[in-house]
């Protein structure tokens, strides 16, 4: 039940920071507020009164989320790599103790 939670975060955020990556070589000053400037352009308080909020949540969103997310997707690989790791050395000596 957990694995696609697990998958959607884990595609998001290597999807993020290959983004972020991306857009810094392309543009090395642009970040995540004046790319998001670009997909939301404020055409004034009057007409789109929301933009600016949802612009505020995108980029929390991309500042912190994705950020705490990146972070647990390499500590779980870490964490798989280590236990596969020890499993077959585990394994090998068992074997060739036999």
């Amino acid at each position: 039940m957990l694995k696609p939670v697990l998958f959607t975060a884990e595609v998001l955020a290597v999807s993020a920071s290959f983004f972020r990556h991306f857009l810094s070589l392309q543009w090395p000053g642009l970040s995540w507020e004046s790319f998001i400037d670009l997909l939301l352009p404020y055409c004034g308080g009057e007409w789109f009164p929301i933009l600016p909020v949802v612009r505020v949540l995108i980029v929390e969103f991309f500042n912190s989320v994705l950020e705490h997310i990146v972070v647990l997707v390499v500590v779980v690989v870490v964490v798989v790599v280590v236990v596969v790791v020890v499993v077959v050395v585990v394994v090998v000596v068992v074997v060739v103790g036999i």
